[in-house]
């Protein structure tokens, strides 16, 4: 089988990751803010229900202003992302794809899992490209033979 050509791609903020984070806090915040106007409720169970919010919306902002940033690139054998100045060899597999977007797994050699959101938006042209790569390098991986290296 011939692999998908090469492909450098850049990744960053992705919208739906955005709104995956941002919609449950904001709709726990009003659940909480209902709940505290209209229910009887001991100021001490108000009082660990706002810590709660708060540490998750806390972790949730912290998670949404540092996206994995970087360059996702497919030799036309090997993935590599490139991040920090940094660079390392991996797999990808695809989760979720919605056409105009991925999430992806980038699983290194050494290291830990990077989660991806590449987003058509973000290079259009090169887009088709990524895809073929990624879903071409899956196929690759599990139509090799007994005692043959994807």
């Amino acid at each position: 089988m011939q692999s998908a050509p090469a492909v450098t791609y850049p990744v960053g903020r992705c919208f739906v990751r955005s709104l995956l984070h941002l919609v449950p806090i904001t709709l726990g915040g009003l659940v909480c803010l209902i709940w505290f106007s209209h229910a009887v409720v001991p100021s001490g169970s108000r009082g660990i229900a706002l810590l709660l919010w708060l540490l998750l919306a806390t972790w949730v902002a912290w998670a949404w202003l540092h996206p994995a940033q970087g360059r996702l690139v497919w030799d036309g054998r090997i993935w590599s992302w490139h991040s920090q100045g940094a660079t390392s060899q991996g797999r990808v597999k695809a989760l979720l794809d919605w056409q105009d977007g991925l999430l992806m797994e980038f699983v290194p050699e050494h290291g830990r899992t990077v989660w991806l959101w590449p987003e058509r938006s973000s290079a259009p042209a090169a887009w088709a490209g990524l895809r073929r790569a990624v879903f071409s390098s899956r196929v690759g991986l599990t139509s090799a033979g007994p005692g043959e290296r994807a």
